[in-house]
């Protein structure tokens, strides 16, 4: 997706720019439901970045829109969310399984995951193109329910603005403070918190990415590596749940145990070459930012 129309502008103020973005999220997100047969995961996959971006976006506002615009047009994100959420499931964690199943040698190992491809492919099945659509426009229909909302809503508060400087600044710290959790606790939740915070982060970044220079590029493909990372350990996640849960793996225990242990294995790896990224990404950010 190109973020040149999600971009502020030289000089322009945060609330007319945002007000400005958000609008054209709306609009691009309209245009979804009329993708070209055969390119739905690309439509859905597009559709979520923009619910995202929106998220970005709100959390920028959030000092000024006040807490109960704000929970209005939460509410109206997650419902937008939730239409995308098993399209997506189908086609990334059929992708995940199969990514995994190429690194492995050996016919019993290759059986086990021909056994988990199939206990997959029963529970999340890839929706026709027609579904897709429906999903898109109901994803749609809420998207314009916020714009409305943080139009409304930015018009009318009396608090006053932040920069977007001071908002990374924030979320810099709010992404700081979920790594240092995560690579704590270990557990996939705070994973999956820190994923979050980073994309919310990369999003801040790219919106105010006014006077690109190759040190601001280097940053943003630092984070942009950051919460890539993080999103292959939350898909690897997803999916083990979902193969754990369905009966066909629970009935052959040690073809489970083949690829449940590949997972594991994988998930380790990740978080093992997290530490030194994050810690990266950290440093720049604090030097680009001056925290």
């Amino acid at each position: 997706m190109s973020f040149g129309p999600f971009q502020l502008r030289p000089g322009e103020e945060l609330r007319p720019g945002l007000i400005r973005i958000v609008d054209q999220i709306a609009k691009k997100s309209a245009a979804l439901p009329g993708f070209r047969s055969g390119k739905a995961d690309e439509a859905i996959h597009e559709a979520r970045l923009l619910v995202k971006l929106l998220r970005a976006l709100v959390w920028m506002a959030r000092p000024a829109l006040g807490r109960g615009v704000g929970q209005r047009i939460r509410s109206h994100l997650r419902a937008a969310a939730s239409c995308l959420a098993d399209p997506r499931d189908a086609a990334v964690l059929a992708s995940t399984l199969s990514n995994l199943a190429g690194r492995v040698s050996g016919d019993w190992r290759r059986a086990s995951y021909a056994l988990a491809a199939e206990a997959l492919s029963r529970t999340l099945t890839a929706p026709g193109d027609g579904l897709v659509r429906r999903n898109l426009t109901t994803s749609s229909h809420h998207l314009g329910q916020v714009n409305l909302l943080f139009r409304r809503g930015a018009e009318k508060t009396a608090l006053p603005w932040p920069s977007a400087t001071k908002r990374g600044r924030a979320a810099v710290r709010s992404c700081r403070k979920a790594m240092k959790r995560a690579l704590s606790s270990r557990r996939a939740d705070d994973f999956h918190q820190w994923r979050k915070k980073a994309k919310r982060l990369l999003f801040q970044l790219r919106v105010a990415e006014i006077a690109p220079d190759p040190s601001g590029r280097k940053i943003i493909e630092l984070v942009d590596k950051l919460q890539a990372r993080l999103g292959d350990h939350h898909d690897l996640v997803v999916l083990e749940e979902h193969l754990r849960k369905n009966s066909i793996l629970s009935n052959r225990p040690n073809s489970a145990r083949n690829v449940f242990k590949d997972i594991h294995r994988q998930k380790r790896a990740i978080e093992k070459r997290l530490i030194p990224l994050g810690r990266r990404c950290r440093r720049v950010c604090e030097e680009r930012l001056k925290i």
